[in-house]
């Protein structure tokens, strides 16, 4: 009878589907190889809220929000207010994913970048950035931030 696991520590993933016999053997393999994966890992990445790879706070210990992402990144266009709000939702807030609607309120909560027409672009704006995989569309106004993305904003803000 197969057998499925999926194991997630930090970033690191991994699922397996076979016979229950060689999932028996191999599961305290595969955890002591993603436990030793995870202690190479540089803690110095994991925030204060204990998730890796996610920030709440800069490194002035400034609280981050969607105007203050959107000035640090000096958004001028509509594809970088979203970028900003949706690293608020993903990064800040630690949502794995966010709705179509969340996405605008983050929006309209930096008030000196928001623009209405924004909201009516946001269609095109939304296929742009999914197209250069710096969104992903998970279907039904569902959206995504890609890790490397993610990782590309925190750059790009130096947290």
């Amino acid at each position: 009878m197969p057998a499925k696991i999926r194991l997630k520590v930090g970033s690191i993933e991994l699922e397996c589907e076979g016979e229950e016999g060689f999932l028996k053997e191999e599961v305290p393999r595969l955890l002591k190889a993603a436990e030793d994966l995870r202690a190479e890992q540089n803690d110095d990445d994991i925030p204060k809220n204990g998730k890796r790879g996610l920030v709440a706070v800069g490194k002035d210990g400034q609280q981050l929000s969607t105007s203050l992402i959107a000035g640090k990144l000096n958004c001028r266009k509509g594809t970088e207010l979203i970028e900003a709000a949706a690293f608020f939702l993903v990064g800040v807030k630690q949502k794995e994913s966010f709705t179509r609607d969340e996405l605008i309120n983050e929006m309209r909560a930096a008030k000196a970048f928001f623009k209405r027409s924004y909201v009516s672009n946001l269609s095109n704006y939304l296929k742009t950035l999914a197209a250069s995989q710096r969104l992903n569309e998970l279907g039904g106004d569902i959206f995504s931030m890609p890790h490397d993305a993610l990782g590309k904003m925190k750059d790009r803000l130096g947290i």
